[in-house]
């Protein structure tokens, strides 16, 4: 991603009321946020992330159906956005973030949902968006997949053409533009596209659920941008499949699956198994009618955490996950009305995912500032640099913070080896004492029991060496 200054003559800033001073914090057990006030928006559907102007500070996309615009707003990376600016698409309804013009700048691409097309923003770098002209996509466009399907380098789009009951493939060209599209008809009402590689051959997969019934069917890529082999899938119950998000959740190396069931009120996960397969499917208890999932460590934990917007109940609700792919029960948090999008952001630069929804009868973003305490805490005397690894690069890391022009470091209570509070040479030359001697004085990872001000550190427990 390129860089640039900020140049403040180009744009005035609006800072919202998402300042940590001004929102009202709410707990339940490891999972604590702070909530803010919200950002108006005209009917949002959907809500992505990422850094559209390069100065290191992550920034939102809104698909305003209604508004028939695209919405960008930036962050200023303390909990603050600047002023929307709108994008005139036709319908958007969904939102997905890729480069798809290869000149690292990140782009958006709009699923226009009353249009049947879907419509490409170039990104300028600066945090601006070139619309292009609209590419017809089959009626009622719901989801978009981006993935290099035929092994070219240029990215590829997958399309749920809900109205004419097709999947369609567009093959990027590499400049932003997209060719003959290949039409799949193996379901019906197919609404949503995930990515992924399930199959073990190293070829990018598709899969698409059915908006009718709980089927689903995963699609095997052969790297030509073909899938000649489509295999079905049944969760058994009786409901729809709006949306699925995937994460090795169980850190085999397996990409699995997270399924909302909004006629049910639950939430279903599938572990996968080689070759493409996927164990029956285990249910979580969610709000009322969750329409959508996030998929994430939340707290801070090493695992992934399932999040989620739940329409019915206007709430989102968190399920913290274990190393083993197992879950707790849920804790909610109220939201406006019919919550139907979310995304995860780090919005006050703080190490720590924070979530924003959107809210489609409210017209709002609300965003929800992560302060969890981790349930597992991984620390360690030594480690500046908060790599798991106590090595050179930690005292030297130190020194150039004491005495040179280098950054503070990160975990500065682990650069306080002797646990008094400041950062000083008595620290490196104990770090590097224990380098050098026999044995190791590195003790185990374990929680600060001191109480100081310097900044703690997390890191997954299996980047903890010993």
């Amino acid at each position: 991603m390129r860089t640039k200054a900020i140049r403040d003559s180009c744009r005035r800033v609006l800072v919202v009321a998402l300042l940590l001073a001004s929102l009202t914090g709410v707990s339940h057990g490891d999972v604590e946020f702070a909530e803010s006030a919200a950002l108006s928006v005209e009917t949002p559907q959907s809500v992505v992330s990422g850094d559209f102007d390069g100065d290191g500070h992550v920034d939102l996309a809104i698909a305003s159906t209604l508004g028939s615009s695209v919405v960008i707003t930036l962050g200023d990376g303390t909990g603050g956005f600047g002023p929307m600016v709108e994008y005139a698409t036709g319908s958007p309804f969904f939102l997905v973030v890729d480069d798809v013009n290869n000149d690292a700048v990140l782009d958006l691409i709009a699923a226009n949902i009353f249009d049947a097309s879907f419509t490409v923003l170039l990104g300028v770098g600066d945090g601006t968006f070139i619309p292009q002209t609209p590419i017809p996509c089959g009626n009622a466009p719901t989801s978009l997949a981006t993935a290099d399907l035929n092994e070219d380098g240029s990215v590829d789009l997958a399309v749920t053409a809900h109205g004419d009951d097709l999947l369609r493939v567009f093959y990027g060209n590499g400049d932003g533009t997209f060719s003959a599209s290949l039409g799949l008809a193996f379901l019906t009402t197919p609404v949503f596209v995930v990515s992924g590689e399930f199959t073990g051959d190293s070829h990018l997969d598709l899969v698409v659920s059915n908006s009718t019934d709980s089927t689903f069917g995963l699609l095997h890529g052969d790297g030509t941008g073909g899938f000649p082999t489509i295999v079905p899938f049944n969760l058994g119950i009786d409901d729809s499949i709006w949306f699925i998000s995937t994460h090795d959740l169980n850190q085999d190396g397996l990409l699995d699956l997270v399924i909302p069931c909004p006629n049910q009120d639950i939430i279903t996960f599938m572990l996968a198994t080689p070759g493409g397969g996927f164990a029956p499917s285990v249910s979580l208890t969610a709000g009322q009618q969750p329409r959508a999932t996030l998929l994430a460590d939340f707290t801070l934990n090493g695992a992934i955490d399932v999040a989620a917007v739940n329409a019915g109940s206007d709430e989102l609700s968190f399920n913290e996950g274990d190393l083993s792919g197992g879950f707790d029960a849920a804790v909610v948090f109220s939201t406006e009305s019919n919550c139907v999008s979310l995304t995860s952001i780090d919005v006050n630069s703080d190490g720590a995912l924070d979530v924003v929804v959107a809210n489609s009868v409210a017209n709002s973003l609300q965003v929800f500032v992560n302060a969890s305490t981790p349930s597992i805490t991984n620390f360690r005397r030594g480690d500046a640099t908060g790599d798991g690894v106590i090595d050179l690069a930690d005292p030297i890391l130190l020194l150039g913070a004491l005495f040179g022009d280098d950054a503070t470091p990160t975990c500065q209570d682990a650069a306080d080896f002797d646990d008094d509070g400041t950062m000083g040479i008595g620290d490196v030359i104990q770090i590097l004492d224990g380098l050098f001697s026999t044995g190791s004085p590195f003790g185990p990872c374990t929680a600060d029991s001191t109480d100081d001000t310097l900044p703690y550190c997390y890191y997954p427990a299996t980047s903890c060496a010993p």
